[in-house]
């Protein structure tokens, strides 16, 4: 598997809590990929924060992220705590911390942090949301998005899915029309 490592851009873990992604698996893996210079890509849940280190990019949703920080997320104040505590806690570049209807939470090693509101759509399904915003950002920062961009992109990918019922994909062609409908609804020529 090791040798392989060698065919990679970068890689995705996410974490389903199913016995897959162990503590030694990722004792023996995040070195070795920071090493590397791979950008690690890591969905987290709870019982494994310990071992989540080190990641370029983490993103957990805000109940991950107050569990782990032991922290309700309540106001300004409070969300930047928490998300300067998980970046110090798993030693990465990037937190992009999904907060459901209040967006996305884009928080830098250099101290950067960048709100990003939640595109307006109608909500049939969550299911798949959180796998969306992983897909559409890895893919986006491997293509040469800077961080800010690609997690706008995310964010624009699960609008997408989440109008959509049950497990959905994104095609290019809804990914661009949803960015073309909010960029009309900022310029108030939307409907």
């Amino acid at each position: 598997a090791r040798a392989r490592l060698d065919l990679v851009e970068g890689v995705i873990i996410s974490d389903y809590e199913k016995g897959t992604i162990t503590p030694p698996l990722l004792e023996a893996l995040l070195p070795e990929l920071r090493e590397r210079q791979l950008p690690v890509f890591l969905d987290p849940k709870i019982r494994n924060f310990p071992y989540y280190r080190p990641v370029t990019w983490i993103k957990p949703n805000q109940r991950e992220a107050e569990a782990v920080t032991r922290r309700e997320i309540t106001d300004e104040a409070s969300l930047l705590e928490a998300g300067r505590e998980l970046q110090r806690l798993v030693d990465s570049e990037y937190v992009l911390l999904t907060r459901g209807e209040h967006g996305m939470s884009l928080f830098s090693r250099e101290g950067f942090v960048r709100h990003i509101p939640t595109v307006a759509r109608e909500v049939y399904d969550v299911t798949g949301a959180g796998d969306t915003v992983m897909a559409a950002l890895s893919l986006s920062v491997l293509a040469g998005a800077d961080p800010v961009e690609a997690a706008h992109l995310a964010n624009y990918a699960a609008s997408v899915v989440i109008a959509k019922l049950g497990t959905a994909a994104v095609t290019r062609q809804e990914l661009l029309a949803a960015i073309r409908a909010d960029w009309l609804l900022q310029r108030g020529e939307g409907f």
